[in-house]
């Protein structure tokens, strides 16, 4: 009698708990779904939202891990927590790995790669480059990979090396209230008399646009979200501050495209964004521009395949009598190459060049670089050096004064919030062209 009376119990249990198990292993591929919809669409920082909801609920896999790990590549200020991720996600490779399968579970042989990037961008160089040895060692590598590109970030490994060996002295200082906040502050353009500043902020549901001009005690005044002025709906970036002020160029990004526009600083507000002409933006996309002291030229980056170099290129357009800017020209090989460029600025002495490159002498990602005018001829780009570089990405560094004086954005321990906006002074001596080219 007893014996039937647990038999019952158990049953009656079972269908209780089939329909909840059911429910819960329904949602949980709702879950999934929706991450990798996220994921997709690149929008990395709603996908591991997803993903890690997955793992909380112990619906986890080498795919899951994975895709976790490239979501905290992609969002700045994140990308070393990725490690432990793309680690545990290295253990169980397939090189017949299918990515819109749902039920995969394992992952990608390129989780090796992207392991190597995260060990450098944590400048863990000596793990980086056993990781992308392992990489390229793999049966499944040969045949289905680039090796110039794994190629690529192993010297950068090694110069990143070389130029840790002989640092830049250089002073920094944390700029502080009232711009730097608990959120992040990027894109700072200056200008050349460093007296105005330009920035963006990350607000809870868009981005903001900043602006502020220094106190007569040289303090920053209170920042003016300037978005309504220019009409940004969140979508506009700026890029570009002339040296008095007056002119800011900024770039609206959309899914498709990207292009310059500009506003004039008049009667103590910013007019309205006006797009420029076709003669600088074209079909393709267009991502940074700032003008030189003189008004005169405008530096900007592109991806157009016309003149191109590879990726983005830095190109240049002159202003005319009448105030119009001519068609752009290509700046040439010395400076570009088969790797993007971005952030050109142009010192005050207006004929130094300051820009970041996947290319030339770098530590892996984007580095600043310096390059002059001589003789109607660019020389060939040095390395600003370290810890101005690191083996992360470094953009946007705007110089101001002398030129050895500039601000850019990053993170860094003393930091109010994500990413701050540092001022920095170098004061070496050093010949950085030496260390840069590898003549140590």
């Amino acid at each position: 009698m007893i014996k039937h009376f647990i038999l019952a119990f158990q049953i009656i249990l079972l269908l209780f708990t089939l329909p909840a198990s059911a429910q819960k292993s329904a949602k949980l591929k709702e879950i999934h779904r929706d991450a990798d919809f996220f994921f997709e669409r690149e929008d990395y920082k709603e996908a591991i939202v997803y993903y890690l909801q997955l793992l909380d609920n112990s619906y986890e896999s080498a795919n899951i891990k994975y895709r976790i790990g490239v979501c905290y590549m992609n969002i700045p200020g994140e990308e070393t927590r990725s490690i432990q991720y793309f680690e545990e996600a290295s253990r169980n490779i397939s090189t017949k790995y299918k990515p819109k399968e749902l039920e995969e579970t394992k992952a990608p042989l390129h989780t090796l790669f992207y392991l190597g990037n995260a060990y450098r961008i944590n400048n863990e160089l000596s793990k980086a480059l056993e990781t992308y040895d392992k990489f390229t060692e793999h049966t499944g590598f040969y045949g289905n990979y680039n090796i110039s590109i794994v190629d690529n970030e192993i010297k950068a490994c090694e110069r990143a090396k070389i130029i840790q060996d002989s640092p830049v002295d250089v002073v920094w200082e944390n700029i502080g209230e009232p711009i730097n906040t608990i959120t992040s502050e990027t894109c700072p353009v200056v200008s050349g008399n460093d007296s105005m500043i330009v920035y963006l902020s990350t607000q809870k549901l868009y981005n903001a646009i900043f602006f502020c001009k220094k106190n007569s005690d040289n303090s920053w005044c209170a920042p003016i979200n300037i978005n309504p002025q220019v009409l940004s709906d969140g979508d506009f970036y700026p890029t570009g501050l002339s040296y008095d002020g007056s002119e800011l160029f900024l770039v609206r990004k959309t899914e498709t495209n990207s292009d310059i526009y500009v506003s004039m600083y008049e009667n103590g507000k910013w007019t309205v964004a006006k797009k420029l002409g076709e003669n600088v933006n074209s079909p393709s996309k267009e991502d940074f521009a700032s003008v030189s002291p003189d008004g005169k030229t405008l530096y900007f980056t592109s991806n157009r395949s016309k003149g191109s170099r590879g990726g983005f290129d830095i190109y240049y357009a002159l202003r005319d009598n009448a105030g119009n800017w001519t068609k752009a020209q290509n700046i040439g090989k010395t400076v570009n190459t088969n790797l993007d460029e971005a952030s050109p600025f142009i010192a005050t002495d207006n004929k130094t060049l300051y820009f970041s490159s996947k290319g030339h002498f770098n530590m892996g990602g984007y580095d600043v670089f310096y390059s002059t005018i001589e003789n109607k001829k660019w020389q060939i780009p040095t390395n600003i050096g370290y810890p101005i570089n690191n083996t992360n990405d470094n953009l946007f560094f705007c110089p101001v004064l002398s030129g050895t004086t500039g601000y850019i954005s990053r993170i860094a321990k003393d930091g109010k919030g994500r990413e701050d906006i540092y001022k920095l002074d170098i004061k070496s001596k050093l010949d950085i062209k030496e260390v840069a080219s590898g003549n140590k």
